[in-house]
């Protein structure tokens, strides 16, 4: 698997910024080992042969790939695994303005849908602490940090570092619960 690859297509940011197939390589990171389609619909709830469609869409586009087959009980089957960790979209130089809009508009979606999602998990659980008395549902940050180039590549090294740290549930440990984490970081333009 790659550490990042960039898409650069209408095609393959088409493929990624779906809102089910955004849930569908969701699962395949949240396995964190390559998975059946049978498996992926499990974990998001949903039919298999809708979960297989949008499998075959993302690995003709090149966001999954086949990675080994076995056969089970006289059926093979066939395991896939993301392309890479991490997928940037790009709008490329040599693309008309119209293409470069189509994906700018597509990188929105996909933003808007990730956003609302880790929104709506957010919420999910402030219900739930509240029906369950619990004291601490969650922490949202909103602040505005005054970084120089150097701190900010420190402080998404560290941030990431924790991260890939943390992501994996180890064995053998007590104690341990699973948090949910969204991050947005960025440089605000300059409104002088």
């Amino acid at each position: 698997m790659e550490e990042k690859k960039v898409l650069t297509t209408i095609e393959e940011v088409k493929a990624i910024s779906d809102p089910f197939r955004y849930r569908i390589l969701t699962a395949f990171y949240k396995l964190n080992t390559p998975a059946t389609v049978k498996e992926i619909a499990s974990e998001i709830n949903e039919v298999p042969a809708n979960v297989h469609y949008h499998v075959k869409k993302m690995e003709a586009s090149g966001i999954l790939k086949l990675v080994f087959t076995r056969e089970i009980k006289g059926i093979i089957a066939k395991y896939y695994e993301p392309t890479a960790e991490n997928f940037q979209i790009k709008c490329s130089s040599d693309l008309d303005t119209v293409s470069n809009k189509l994906i700018l508009a597509e990188k929105q979606r996909m933003l808007s849908q990730i956003y609302d999602s880790s929104k709506n998990i957010f919420i999910e659980q402030l219900s739930y602490s509240s029906k369950n008395n619990e004291k601490d549902p969650g922490t949202i940050i909103l602040e505005d940090l005054y970084l120089n180039d150097t701190e900010v590549q420190e402080f998404k090294k560290y941030i990431e570092g924790f991260i890939n740290k943390h992501k994996k549930y180890p064995e053998n440990v007590s104690g341990i619960s699973r948090n949910h984490l969204f991050v947005s970081f960025f440089k605000e333009k300059n409104e002088e």
